[in-house]
Parts: C-alpha cells; structure tokens; sequence
C-alpha cells in the first residue's frame, strides 16, 4: 500500500481495487482516494492529461492491432480463394485440354469498410471512461459510511468532504443520492 500511494494520483485506479481488503488496508485506501478523485476531478488538473493520455495510448494500440488482424485475415482469404481460382482453372484446362493461364490480378480485392477512430474521438471516450471511474471511487468511498468501523467511516466522511473543493469538476456538478438501498452520485443538474 505505501509503496501505491507513492506512486501518486496515477495509481488511483490501483488504490481502489484495495478497498475490499481487511479494514487497515481500506482505511489508507479511502484516505489516498479522496487525494486521487480531487486531483483527477478538477477539469483544470495536471493530474487528468496523463491519465487520459495512457487510455488514448491504449485504445490506440488495441485500434491498430485489430485493424492489423482484420487485414491479416483479407488476405489469408485472398490467397485462399486464389488458390481455389487457380485450381479450378488448371482443372477446367485439364479437362478441356487447354493450356492454363493464372490470373494474379488484385481486380478483385475489397477495400476496408470500416473507418479507424479518429484520436480526438478517443480522448472524448477516455473522457467519459474516467469521469465514470471516478464516479465509482466515490460511490465506493460513500459505502464507507456504513461500514461497522468508526475510523474508517470518518475517513471516508473526510475524503468525501474534500470534494467540495473541486471548483471546476470535469463530470459537472454531482451530489450523493441514497437509492435503492446504497450511495449514488448523481448530476445535480438531474435534481434542479
């Protein structure tokens, strides 16, 4: 954990799966993640490029590698169905007694019908991911309010509190909601 927490708010996300560990190691969790959620939350924060930068890198990545396979796989149905076109010509001139003339014309080739993301798209989504993300870190801090331990329901009531002075958040204003049974964070927006 204190090894996490060093690494700063890019291990947020590492800090949440903590949460559900025995209660020393929630106690520090919650109190890094209401660090983390302010510094990710402002629209304005250093913190938020970098991480928005790394998901941009791997939705990147995993765009090409698909588009990679996507190729691999028209042409391995390419030489296929040349190999079945030349075959069935050398046949058709065995049994017409003819001479066989292969035909490796591209004429035939389809062009790709799905166009690639473009990486302005891809920011907008990591976007969304993160202010999603962090919508959970918090709903997962509130749930801290009813656990049994006094100490940890006071350090989640603390991080919590730091949320107030987020000036700009990038998800827009939010408020925590009890519904159905549990916290939820919902645009203020929905109520007013």
């Amino acid at each position: 954990m204190d090894v996490i927490v060093e690494l700063g708010t890019p291990a947020t996300s590492h800090v949440a799966t903590l949460l559900d560990c025995e209660i020393d190691v929630q106690r520090g969790a919650v109190k890094f993640l209401g660090l983390g959620i302010v510094d990710l939350l402002e629209d304005g924060s250093a913190a938020r490029p970098p991480v928005i930068a790394e998901k941009v890198k791997v939705k990147i990545k995993t765009q090409d590698a698909y588009f990679h396979a996507k190729e691999l796989a028209r042409e391995e149905a390419r030489v296929a169905a040349r190999k079945a076109h030349h075959e069935a010509g050398r046949a058709e001139a065995d049994a017409t007694g003819t001479e066989y003339i292969p035909d490796d014309s591209d004429s035939d080739r389809e062009e790709e019908s799905e166009e690639p993301v473009a990486e302005e798209d891809m920011e907008e989504e990591a976007n969304k991911e993160l202010d999603a993300e962090i919508t959970s870190y918090v709903e997962a801090i509130a749930a801290k309010l009813l656990s049994f331990d006094e100490q940890l329901r006071q350090i989640a009531i603390e991080a919590l509190k730091r949320l107030q002075g987020v000036v700009e958040p990038h998800t827009g204003r939010q408020m925590l909601v009890w519904q159905d049974g549990h916290w939820a964070a919902r645009l203020v927006s929905d109520f007013t």
